[in-house]
């Protein structure tokens, strides 16, 4: 079982990536946070191993200090450009993705 958090998961991408890893059976919701629904506890309180950023354009810079030891899949903008980042289109980067 995989324990994932979920920034923005009340927005426009966070509510049907939430639908989904709620019904993939290898995937536990441990975290959740977003604007209108804070999280009590911080991301790297979770425990979380995995996080996937559904934040609005530029908001995801207020999280990257909580980030240093969990793999993170940013399905804004933000780093989709990034030099440090891995655009995750399988087509182009197939070995660095792995």
């Amino acid at each position: 079982m995989v324990k994932v958090g979920v920034l923005g998961h009340t927005g426009r991408l966070g509510k049907p990536l939430v639908e989904i890893l709620n019904k993939h059976p290898y995937v536990e919701i441990i975290y959740t946070h977003s604007a209108s629904e804070p999280s009590k506890i911080t991301l790297l309180e979770s425990k979380a191993k995995l996080v996937f950023s559904a934040l609005d354009k530029g908001v995801s810079k207020e999280y990257e200090h909580e980030w240093r030891d969990i793999r993170v899949i940013d399905l804004s903008i933000d780093h989709r450009y990034h030099p440090e980042w891995i655009y995750g289109l399988p087509e182009i980067n197939r070995e660095k993705i792995k």
